[in-house]
């Protein structure tokens, strides 16, 4: 089977028309919760197979990961230096949280055992998304993004939900020689190192130089390009 496409605004608009043309028309589990997301302010959502997660996954087979993207402005003021207006980056993050605990329990009320994460440091979100084919993981740590760049911020929910999860295939680690995000850090804190399975958040990061300033995030030449180039 191919490599489903991930759910976003377009296609959810499109799903909400069917609906309200067809009345009572059923929709599948995965349309059904694509749409729900979408409503609540998720730019993107996939379904995925977790059995690669290792024995999270004899109970929880499924994992529907989703994110919402920064806005260019919010990016064009932290690549600026300027103060942002909004502390989006934190508000995106906690509504994404939020998300998530709403989609386990609506999941749990439909009678499929749900949960937003198991033992989190070996579930992270962008692990996830990486197995759903979003992305892959830059020198910055981050899921790097072919439409956003680094520029999203995820949520997921493992479940026994029977979701239709297509064969995605990871993608392939695709800094290669590129810098942008290490030479960016002002403190150093990026090793250069790329990640590939077995390499560790130590090898990448000397966390206690890490300042949180998300320079690393904006200066990704992927970011950069969803920006409109600076």
């Amino acid at each position: 089977m191919a490599a489903m496409m991930p759910y976003n605004k377009r296609m959810a608009a499109a799903l909400a028309c069917r609906r309200q043309r067809g009345g009572d028309m059923a929709m599948d589990l995965n349309a059904r919760y694509a749409e729900y997301l979408m409503g609540r302010k998720a730019d993107f959502v996939r379904f995925v197979d977790a059995s690669p997660m290792g024995a999270a996954a004899e109970r929880y087979p499924r994992a529907v990961v989703f994110g919402r993207a920064l806005s260019k402005g919010y990016l064009r003021d932290l690549m600026e230096g300027r103060p942002p207006e909004r502390r989006e980056f934190a508000n995106a993050e906690s509504a994404m949280g939020r998300l998530s605990k709403a989609l386990a329990a609506k999941l749990a009320g439909e009678g499929y055992e749900s949960v937003t994460g198991i033992k989190p440091a070996k579930t992270p979100h962008k692990t996830v998304a990486r197995l759903a084919g979003l992305g892959f993981i830059g020198k910055n740590l981050l899921l790097v993004t072919e439409g956003y760049g680094c520029a999203v911020v995820l949520g997921k929910v493992l479940t026994a939900a029977p979701f239709e999860a297509g064969n995605h295939t990871p993608v392939e680690q695709g800094c290669g020689d590129c810098r942008a995000c290490v030479d960016a850090c002002p403190t150093g804190a990026l090793t250069g190192r790329a990640w590939e399975i077995g390499v560790s958040r130590d090898d990448m990061l000397i966390r206690s130089r890490c300042t949180i300033c998300m320079r690393c995030l904006v200066r990704c030449v992927h970011t950069v390009r969803y920006m409109g180039g600076v």
